[in-house]
């Protein structure tokens, strides 16, 4: 979250600094907030209540940070409402930055895997509309299929998955 917060930030001076490479700035900066997303989605995973346990989501989450506080700073958490505003709000505008400048590689954060992911965090909201728009943005994009019964297994299995050769139904993977 650290080094992530890092890209982020660095991206306004950068763009100062490097005008003409503004393009590329922004699809890092996307890239980013799609992991900074992602690592706070995941935290509220394993640190507080599904977001439906409190009719409003005013339960606890997790602090939500935009740099690293100092040692012994006391840090605050957030309601749970509060930082999924915030990863949608990272994932919505990281498919601004990347759109139409987006990554082909499976293993680079893309528009269709923030879309993926927009889809998952709706419905871990139990908002089912918005969940199904933002998966059906992603099947409705011809790089993506699913895979044959038969292959299936080997999706997972397959070395090729880990150097190059990846199913068309892998959207985002982490090497």
């Amino acid at each position: 979250l650290n080094n992530t917060n890092n890209v982020i930030n660095a991206t306004v001076s950068l763009k100062e600094q490097f005008p003409n490479r503004h393009i590329a700035i922004d699809s890092v900066r996307g890239q980013a907030l799609v992991l900074r997303a992602l690592i706070n989605f995941n935290l509220t995973q394993a640190f507080s209540q599904h977001y439906t346990y409190t009719a409003d989501a005013s339960h606890l989450g997790i602090p939500v940070l935009f740099e690293t506080p100092f040692p012994g700073t006391p840090i605050k958490r957030q309601s749970l409402k509060e930082v999924y505003a915030q990863v949608i709000k990272d994932l919505e505008e990281s498919i601004g930055l990347m759109t139409g400048r987006n990554n082909t590689n499976q293993v680079t954060a893309s528009v269709e895997a923030a879309q993926a992911f927009l889809s998952r965090v709706y419905l871990y909201m139990e908002n089912w509309q918005a969940s199904e728009q933002y998966a059906s943005q992603v099947l409705q994009n011809s790089r993506f299929s699913l895979v044959s019964r038969e292959k299936y297994q080997m999706m997972y299995l397959d070395p090729a998955q880990r150097t190059g050769s990846r199913s068309p139904e892998v959207i985002w993977q982490f090497n």
